[in-house]
Parts: C-alpha cells; structure tokens; sequence
C-alpha cells in the first residue's frame, strides 16, 4: 500500500511538471516570434517526415 502510494505521488508529480513546462513554453512562444517560427517549422518537418514513411511503408 505505502510504495502504491508513492508511485501514484511520483507520477502526479510528473504530470504537474510537464503540464507547467507546456504552460512555460507557450508563455515564451507569445514573447518571441522566433521561437514560435522554430516550433512549427520543426512540427511540420516531424509531421512531413512521419507522412513520408507511412507512405513508403504503405
């Protein structure tokens, strides 16, 4: 029950952790165009890129 316990504090804490890193990273992004810019500029690359090899697998 006790290491139960811990592990569901470790993943709440986890989940805090990566919602506050999205909240920060979206903060940045409305500060610099630049960052926003890079950020879809590489989505669209990884989308692109996934695209591409489902079509070479299909």
């Amino acid at each position: 029950m006790d290491n139960k316990k811990k592990d569901e504090l470790k993943n709440n804490a986890l989940m805090a952790a990566q919602s506050l890193t999205i909240v920060e990273l979206v903060k940045s992004m409305m500060q610099s165009k630049t960052l926003t810019i890079m950020i879809l500029v590489g989505l669209v690359l990884v989308v692109s890129f996934i695209a591409f090899l489902m079509k070479m697998a299909g």
